[in-house]
């Protein structure tokens, strides 16, 4: 059975991952800390990053941005592990949110990623529109 590689239990991630999770999750920290948070955790490659870094998907304007920009580094520049975590966590984003700016930028991060299906839901009027046309496609 494969592992589960970005939901992994806090009390195993590294401490500097855990660190600056805690930042992400505190409802008191403004934006310059969610951004400097999301650049400290794209530098380490870690894993677990992008799982982290995805829980801010859903935060509208420059938050958002430096989410989906962190999240392709990650993807492109790191090992295989953090490029499927992206992908990974990214579609589950999509399948599971309600959220209209988390869904838009998982569709971002997996569109330029190369993902078809992503970039005709970006450019769709209407998301179930899309997904009616990949059924079509797919049949």
């Amino acid at each position: 059975m494969k592992p589960n590689l970005f939901r992994v239990d806090p009390s195993v991630r590294a401490p500097k991952i855990e660190r600056l999770a805690s930042i992400v999750r505190d409802p008191r920290s403004k934006s310059e800390d969610y951004v400097r948070a999301i650049h400290e955790l794209a530098a380490t490659r870690h894993e677990d990053a992008p799982h982290v870094i995805g829980s801010l998907l859903d935060m509208p304007g420059p938050v958002g941005n430096v989410a989906v920009l962190a999240l392709l580094r990650l993807a492109l520049t790191g090992d295989p592990r953090c490029r499927q975590a992206v992908v990974e966590d990214c579609i589950g984003r999509i399948d599971a949110s309600v959220d209209a700016d988390e869904i838009r930028n998982a569709y971002r991060v997996l569109a330029a990623l190369g993902d078809q299906a992503s970039q005709r839901a970006l450019a769709a009027d209407c998301w179930a529109d899309a997904e009616a046309e990949n059924l079509k496609l797919a049949a």
